[in-house]
């Protein structure tokens, strides 16, 4: 994945997140759960879940609403996202941290 994300407000914005260790992708037992959470301006956060696990990548989907209310004054921004993973038992890894999320405008 690239070091950033680039969306235009009202657009959808479809991303995989691979999961590796030591170079090696490494599949998901079952049972673990994965997250998205956005870090949002106001300082709050919303968590999504995958739209699909496929192996060991994950795909998320933020839909056009979503993307156009990022930011609801209407002006361009920067936020922060992480991907969080919970493993059966009780373990948790977060492969992503405060990765950049950019908003444009048109």
């Amino acid at each position: 994945m690239r070091d950033e994300l680039f969306v235009i407000a009202g657009d959808d914005l479809t991303f995989a997140v691979d999961c590796e260790a030591a170079g090696s992708a490494f599949f998901l037992p079952d049972g673990t759960t994965a997250e998205l959470i956005l870090h949002l301006p106001d300082g709050s956060e919303k968590r999504m879940p995958p739209v699909r696990t496929e192996n060991n990548r994950l795909i998320f989907t933020l839909k056009s609403d979503m993307t156009a209310s990022l930011f609801p004054s209407g002006e361009s921004g920067r936020l922060f996202f992480c991907v969080r993973l919970s493993f059966p038992d009780g373990t948790s890894q977060t492969p992503l941290y405060r990765a950049p999320l950019l908003v444009g405008r048109c």
